[in-house]
């Protein structure tokens, strides 16, 4: 047996409220964080479910999140006091 494994994506059409859907930088404001990057990085982890708008004009503004993925990692996080991660600010100390 192979010790390599192929990732597969599948593309399936999801019927969804244009509201119940919310793009990567929405996303990674409301979970606190710095880039958009880091809310595709989720998606890739499986935290959260990453769509595609095909209405979209610009490729790369395709990615969306679903509202209720994201509303429940956040209330993950939150519940979760000793997550220093969750909107920590890096950079230079104050004072």
């Amino acid at each position: 047996m192979s010790r390599f494994v192929e990732i597969v994506m599948v593309e399936r059409p999801l019927a969804v409220d244009e509201a119940a859907v919310m793009g990567l930088s929405e996303a990674a404001k409301a979970l606190g964080l710095d880039q958009p990057s880091s809310v595709a990085d989720l998606c890739y982890r499986g935290v959260l479910r990453r769509v595609q708008d095909m209405a979209e004009p610009n490729p790369r503004k395709r990615g969306r999140v679903l509202r209720a993925d994201v509303l429940q990692e956040l209330a993950r996080r939150q519940g979760r006091p000793e997550d220093r991660r969750l909107k920590r600010k890096r950079g230079r100390p104050v004072g």
